[in-house]
């Protein structure tokens, strides 16, 4: 399946990095030049985009969420802005069978730090049933008022996870 993203704002060296099929957050990518518009061509096959998916509970939001933000620590291997990166129901992707998520690289030019996993967290949000809306809403607001990192945000996140996997077993 192919998703095509304008990418008349990506950087030349980002257009190398994402194309090169190294880059283990991004889906594979092509770029192409129609009607003078540059651009790209991912390749989605095995993923569903967010926006065509319903979750069957909160442990599977909070699981996309802590991988996108691990991805996005990966992103910055390759050079890759993580603030940057347009996260949201069109370009965010999972494999269920595998549990793996990736990401269609589209750049915003906008330095905004964590506001792109807040957008996901808002989106999530939006898909939830009323107390998965509470845990989602109090983990998006401890990102904001405590300023946390990425590092940090996945990591409060797999705690929230690991404390929902322990109350449900009981």
């Amino acid at each position: 399946m192919e998703e095509r993203y304008d990418a008349r704002n990506l950087k030349p060296f980002e257009e190398k990095v994402i194309a090169s099929g190294l880059c283990d957050f991004s889906l594979p990518a092509s770029f192409v030049t129609v009607n003078d518009v540059k651009q790209a061509i991912y390749d989605s096959s095995g993923y569903t985009r967010l926006d065509e998916m319903e979750f069957a509970n909160i442990d599977e939001m909070l699981e996309l969420l802590e991988k996108s933000m691990v991805n996005l620590k990966k992103a910055g291997e390759f050079l890759i802005d993580p603030e940057q990166i347009v996260l949201n129901g069109k370009t965010v992707f999972l494999d269920r069978r595998r549990r793996d998520v990736k990401f269609a690289y589209v750049p915003s030019r906008v330095q905004r730090p964590m506001q792109n996993v807040l957008e996901l967290t808002d989106y999530l949000e939006s898909q939830a049933q009323p107390m998965q809306k509470q845990i989602l809403n109090r983990l998006s607001g401890s990102i904001k008022e405590e300023h946390l990192s990425l590092k940090e945000s996945a990591s409060r996140t797999a705690v929230v996870r690991r404390e929902i996997r322990k109350i449900a077993t009981l």
